[in-house]
């Protein structure tokens, strides 16, 4: 599976021949256009001396060479006195071969006397470059040289064709020189050499290193798969675990709704039926008060013995405390099975206090508690349900009475808050409970004192419904209590309606008054 040190030396091989080959090429490259760029320069001058010193004196002889006999053209005086000239001019130049051609093409003069006489369509494309006026040159190779003094072997040489140009700037004839570079390129190719082994040295070396690496990181790599091998058995089995768990998960999520369907199905039941028992028990309770008021009027005829009147009177008690406790029960009803709805209107806020308290007075006579009441001097209307505001209230001061001792105070105050809503308070100075308590106090059935000898009866939904009375209207019900000390309980509405108080000023006087800023701020329900 792991190639890794596979792929690295053929990888490595490539690369080394590629740059070694590509650097090689670059520097003969560079290294043969140096030398003939040389050999054409130096030519170049070479041409010019003869032009200058040589071609003057010969000119008339190479304007007549055309149609002359070869073989006396090159046994001519000039041919033997323009070799002698030419030996003279290149004597210690590695100059091989010398020829020269006419303007028509012909090859009047040559180094080697047998080549006089060659057409120029028998010569190098070269020539014909040259007789545009241009110079050209070229390196060349060649196992066999002939010289006059007899043949080379295996020689490099230049060969540059250079215009010789009159006075008029045309071309006159051709100068083409042999120039021996054989000892430069023998040095070129040891220089090759000496960088072929630098390069493959140094590419060893760095082979080596990076080989050691490479072999240390593909043993790591498969330590690692042998690892991740040796621990796929051990994923898969904790993945089945998971998928185990999941399904299990499912299961119980399964379970947990279905249960949850089966509670609310058995909460929904259950409110039905305590809906139609509070209206069954209704009817035979309603019959049990009115005889027992009407036995107490004695209509039809005086009781003959007065401890059946405090029996009759005891019964019609019991039975509007049971009404009560129906309503309540009926109430809550209503509230789970969500059919609990406003009937909203604008209503006073303290006609209403105050029909409440009439209400709850005799009551609170017999248990022997003071009622105290703080009313804003301004009449205030807010919108909400009358029958479910008075029931609140009627709530939350029932229980103020029944949870303050003989010679107790239950204060109810009304007041607007500085936001323009109007709150309600009920406090009292009774037993008080806890602050742990209150949460228990606030849910349905809930009772502080739950003990079998409770002191204090009730069903425990006073709050409760109160509770959930305010928040139909979007209004706040807060408790605030501590144990032997009292109990308060403020409802805080939102804004209201203040009917405007011909000739009162609106200046805030506390609890009981507030500002003209909000005089006339109407309860959004």
């Amino acid at each position: 599976m792991f190639n890794l040190l596979r792929y690295f030396s053929l990888t490595s091989a490539v690369v080394v021949v590629i740059a070694t080959v590509g650097v090689i090429t670059l520097y003969r490259h560079i290294a043969v256009d140096d030398i003939v760029g040389s050999a054409e320069t130096e030519n170049a001058g070479l041409a010019q001396s003869f032009a200058d010193q040589i071609w003057p004196a010969f000119a008339p002889h190479f304007e007549s060479v055309d149609g002359t006999d070869l073989d006396a053209l090159r046994t001519s005086f000039e041919t033997t006195a323009l070799q002698l000239s030419l030996e003279s001019l290149t004597r210690g130049l590695p100059v091989l071969k010398v020829r020269i051609y006419t303007a028509a093409g012909h090859l009047a003069f040559s180094s080697t006397i047998e080549e006089i006489g060659r057409a120029a369509p028998q010569l190098d494309q070269a020539v014909s470059t040259a007789m545009s006026g241009t110079v050209s040159s070229a390196l060349l190779r060649r196992d066999d040289y002939i010289m006059p003094s007899g043949a080379l072997q295996d020689r490099y040489l230049v060969e540059t064709h250079l215009p010789i140009l009159g006075e008029d700037n045309t071309v006159q004839g051709i100068f083409e020189l042999h120039t021996d570079v054989t000892d430069l390129m023998v040095r070129i190719r040891e220089t090759i050499s000496g960088m072929v082994i630098v390069i493959l040295l140094a590419s060893c070396s760095l082979y080596g290193a990076l080989f050691l690496i490479v072999r240390r990181a593909d043993g790591i790599m498969k330590e690692q798969y042998q690892d991740l091998l040796g621990s796929r058995e051990s994923i898969q089995a904790r993945n089945d675990e998971l998928q185990r768990e999941i399904t299990e998960r499912i299961r119980v999520e399964k379970e947990l709704i279905s249960a949850t369907h089966a509670a609310e199905a058995a909460n929904k039941a259950k409110s039905e039926f305590l809906a139609n028992m509070s209206h069954e028990l209704r009817t035979p309770l309603n019959a049990v008060i009115g005889f027992s008021e009407t036995m107490l009027q004695e209509i039809f005829g005086p009781i003959r013995n007065r401890k059946y009147v405090d029996y009759i009177r005891d019964i019609g008690d019991a039975g509007r405390h049971l009404l009560a406790i129906i309503n309540d029960i009926l109430d809550l009803s209503k509230v789970e099975a969500g059919e609990d709805e406003l009937d909203e209107n604008d209503i006073e806020v303290g006609e209403n206090i105050s029909s409440c308290l009439m209400l709850v007075r005799s009551w609170a006579e017999k248990a022997e508690v003071s009622l105290l009441t703080e009313m804003p001097e301004e009449r205030t209307e807010i919108r909400a349900d009358r029958r479910k505001f008075r029931q609140m209230l009627l709530n939350l001061v029932s229980n103020a009475i029944k949870f303050t001792p003989a010679g107790g105070t239950v204060k109810i105050r009304a007041w607007r808050d500085t936001a323009g809503g109007c709150v309600i308070q009920v406090s009292d100075n009774g037993i008080g409970m806890a602050p742990g308590d209150i949460p228990k106090a606030l849910a349905a059935f809930g009772q502080v004192d739950s003990g079998l000898a409770r002191q204090f009866e009730g069903t425990g939904l006073g709050l409760p419904l109160a509770k959930h009375f305010a928040d139909l209207h979007g209004a706040t019900l807060d408790i605030e209590s501590e144990l032997g000390t009292g109990t308060t309980v403020t409802v805080r509405f939102g804004a209201f309606i203040e009917a405007a108080n011909e000739g009162k000023g609106g200046e805030d006087r506390g609890p009981a008054q507030d500002s003209d800023e909000t005089a006339a701020a109407r309860r959004v329900g």
